[in-house]
């Protein structure tokens, strides 16, 4: 309630305020037409679902990352280390394309396959098909190649939090706008 300045909890507590710190964090990205509802297929974002994935993964499993970005490398890289089959699916020509420049990303690229991580490039997911009767799946991708996996885990980034701020009747666009100062258009 900015015109009374005041935050109501969930519960019903009532917090009032002079200026109100809006620190509501951010959520995996995931297209609109994936099946998350499909047993395998997850985000990973914070520690449950690092949690959710290592329960569900067997020993050797064989994981479909999708995306090339810096999280998408950790967990290749934390999955390499456990044993386990990993091929990252970037729909870029190259991983980390905002944070490396075409050598640096491509010292990584080596860095990468030397690891056993398979990679297919300027790539994407045309369809995932559930196993019928066993667990797993078939990750066709629009070059027309296959992969048979147990687990598929989308990285392509994050998505902020606004929720709180569009209720609020804060300006929002793909985030809550702000000024230089970090300031929303309302003072407080």
């Amino acid at each position: 309630d900015r015109n009374n300045k005041k935050v109501t909890e969930e519960k019903g507590k009532v917090h009032f305020y002079d200026n109100l710190i809006l620190a509501k964090g951010s959520r995996a990205f995931v297209p609109g037409d994936v099946p998350l509802h499909i047993p395998g297929v997850f985000t990973m974002r914070n520690r449950e679902n690092a949690d959710e994935l290592k329960e569900y993964l067997d020993q050797r499993a064989k994981v479909v990352i999708v995306g090339g970005g810096l999280l998408g490398l950790e967990l290749a890289a934390a999955l390499r280390e456990i044993d386990m089959g990993v091929t990252i699916i970037q729909l870029g020509s190259r991983l980390m394309e905002r944070q490396l420049d075409p050598m640096a990303s491509s010292l990584l690229r080596e860095k990468i396959e030397e690891m056993g991580v398979q990679l297919f490039m300027n790539n994407e997911v045309h369809l995932l098909e559930s196993a019928k009767e066993e667990k797993g799946m078939t990750v066709h991708l629009k070059s027309g190649n296959s992969i048979r996996c147990d687990a598929v885990v989308y990285a392509i980034g994050t998505r902020p939090n606004i929720e709180l701020g569009k209720s609020a009747g804060l300006a929002c666009g793909r985030g809550i706008k702000v000024n230089d100062y970090l300031q929303t258009e309302d003072p407080s």
